[in-house]
Order: structure tokens, then C-alpha cells, then sequence
């Protein structure tokens, strides 16, 4: 039988940690493990963990390390089989770890598997039903901002998962090195889904494993601007890491245009300052991502027409379809 890890990050958390955790003492398949690795939090989060959660491990890396560094080093320690991965601004359903532990179970062909995340306070509007890449060069979740009405209830390949709520193999997890330490944050999950293509492990969408999501809890607390300065900084790095060379010779000119539409929605929106330091920290940082590309096109193990065939050709739909959304939602009086 197959042996799980849950992994939870935490940085000033506490007020969320409670609702996430009583939510997995509801599992009807408890982990046999329970990491929480916390990030330097001071709002007395690794009191209460001690005091409350004593058969959790603690693991204490006393500064913000960031979601990547920190997961890796919860993965280091980690003994089960698969490793779970959760945000702690969120409540999963009684058989969230069930069957996503029971996916990986029955299909050994699949490398990792993405939850269907709702947003926490409207519990049917849908974050996301999978993750997708775009030929546009750009990561999206499928079915952001809908309506959860069923349109997604099959199990179904997909290119990735939000890593805020997912499951891996932990030999396919260690396999392609984990997350990149270089994104400290976002888009990390983006491009390990990118490697795990490349390196021949598909994704399946489990819809049956349902997590409510406080969605923005960490950025809200961070700034948007470090997110959007972060995002497209790392966005770029993906790009430049993962894409084959006959990829970018089919997809070129569509990326340089959904990535320069993009800019220009930013600066609209009050962001070209954060934008254009996140191009900035990109070109300065292109050399060990080169070098990164490097190691990883050499070793991928799938064509150039499996990737194209997996990634979403409708970019420019789903360009503008956030902020269509928002204002169908606004209209129905719900905030995102």
C-alpha cells in the first residue's frame, strides 16, 4: 500500500491554519505523514502547531525561504510514497486525499494529479480545474472565475497542478528536482508541470478532490506589486527553460504578442513599474536559466508533437477572458 505525506506551508498563518487542518483530522484517508514547514512566521504559529498538532512535523526554516525552497526542504524529509502539497489558506472535503491518493493508485502511467479548487467564501465559483500552458506562452487555470456546474466533472488529463493543492509521485517530485529555488515564488508550479512534461509524467485533474481556497491569502499579505513583479520574472524563466527550440519556432510570434498584450493590460492597470523590474530581474538572470535549459532539453523523453498537442491553442480568449469574468461576477454581485 502506498504511504502519503501531507505537506503544509505556513508563514504568519495561524488565524488559517485551524479550519486547514481540522479539515484534514476529516479525512477519510488520513496521511501517514504530516509535515508543517514554517516560513520565519512571529504571529506564535509554531506555538500553536507544538501545543495542538504534536504528531505534525515541525519543520522550522526561521526566515522566508519562499514556497519553493521551502517545499523542497519538506520533500528532503519526507517518507511517503507521494507527497501532498496544500496551502494552508484552505478546507478540503472529507475524501480530498482519498482519491487523489487512489488516482495515483489506479493509473501508474500518471506522475502527479491537480484538485478542482474553489474559492473558500463563494463555494461553487471555480480557481481552478487544472492548470494549463498556453501556446501563448502564458500558464492559466481552466475554468477560472465559472461557475462550478459540472462542466468539469470527469477525470482528464491535463499539463499541470496548482501546487496548492496537489499530489506527486516523490520519485517523480525528486526525479526532476523539485521546484526551482531560483523562483523564491510563483510561477514555480508552472514550470516544475513544464518539466514533468518534458520528462514524461502526465497530470490528471481529480475532480472528485475538492479544496476551498482562500484564493490571494499569501499575496495579499506580501503586495501584489512583489507578486507581479515575481510572476513575470519567473514567467519568463519557464519560457526560457522549458520551451524546445522547434516550439519557439512554431509559437514565437504568437508568445511575443500575448506576452506584449500582457504588458500592456499591466501598465494599464497601474503595474508597469513592477512589470518592467520583473523583465529587468529576467534578463539579468537569464544566464543559469540557460544553463538550466541545457540539462533539461537533454534530457526530455517526449516530441515536440505530444507538448504542442497537450498545450491550449485558444490564447487569445483566454487573454481577456479574467477580466470578462470579473465583470460577469461583479454583476452577480461576487467579488474576486
Amino acid at each position: 500500500m502506498s504511504t502519503v505525506t501531507l505537506i503544509i506551508l505556513n508563514r504568519n498563518g495561524k488565524h488559517f491554519l485551524e479550519p486547514c487542518l481540522a479539515s484534514i483530522d476529516r479525512q477519510t484517508r488520513p496521511p501517514e505523514e504530516l509535515i508543517l514547514v514554517d516560513n520565519g512566521s512571529d504571529d506564535g504559529s509554531q506555538r500553536w502547531i507544538r501545543a495542538l498538532y504534536p504528531r505534525a512535523t515541525l519543520l522550522e526554516l526561521g526566515y522566508n525561504a519562499g514556497f519553493s525552497v521551502a517545499m523542497n526542504r519538506a520533500v528532503d524529509i519526507a517518507t511517503g510514497d507521494y507527497v501532498t502539497l496544500l496551502n494552508n489558506d484552505t478546507e478540503c472535503e472529507p475524501q480530498w486525499l482519498e482519491v487523489l491518493t487512489e488516482a495515483l493508485d489506479q493509473h501508474p502511467d500518471i506522475g502527479f494529479c491537480s484538485s478542482k479548487l474553489l474559492y473558500f467564501n463563494e463555494r461553487e465559483l471555480i480557481d481552478t480545474a487544472g492548470d494549463l500552458f498556453t501556446t501563448g506562452g502564458f500558464a492559466f487555470k481552466r475554468g477560472w472565475g465559472h461557475m462550478d456546474q459540472d462542466q468539469y466533472k470527469k477525470p482528464e488529463r491535463v499539463f499541470g497542478a496548482c501546487a496548492g493543492a496537489s499530489i506527486y509521485r516523490r520519485s517523480m517530485f525528486e526525479g526532476i528536482e523539485g521546484f526551482d529555488e531560483d523562483f523564491f515564488a510563483y510561477q514555480e508550479d508552472a514550470d516544475l508541470n513544464f518539466r514533468a512534461q518534458l520528462a514524461g509524467h502526465p497530470c490528471l485533474f481529480v475532480p472528485e478532490a475538492r479544496v476551498y481556497h482562500h484564493v490571494g491569502g499569501t499575496w495579499k499579505k506580501t503586495g501584489y506589486e512583489f507578486a507581479i513583479r515575481l510572476g513575470q520574472r519567473n514567467l519568463i524563466f519557464v519560457l526560457v527553460k522549458n520551451l524546445p527550440a522547434g516550439l519557439w519556432l512554431r509559437f514565437g510570434i504568437p508568445i511575443i504578442l500575448a506576452h506584449g498584450c500582457l504588458f500592456l493590460m499591466r501598465v494599464w492597470g497601474g503595474y508597469g513599474i513592477p512589470v518592467i523590474k520583473g523583465l529587468w530581474d529576467a534578463v539579468t538572470g537569464l544566464r543559469p536559466m540557460l544553463k538550466k535549459r541545457k540539462r533539461i532539453q537533454r534530457n526530455r523523453r517526449v516530441s515536440n508533437t505530444y507538448l504542442a498537442s497537450i498545450m491550449t491553442s485558444n490564447w487569445i480568449h483566454l487573454l481577456f477572458e479574467p477580466f470578462y469574468r470579473k465583470r460577469a461576477l461583479k454583476r452577480q454581485g461576487i467579488k474576486v
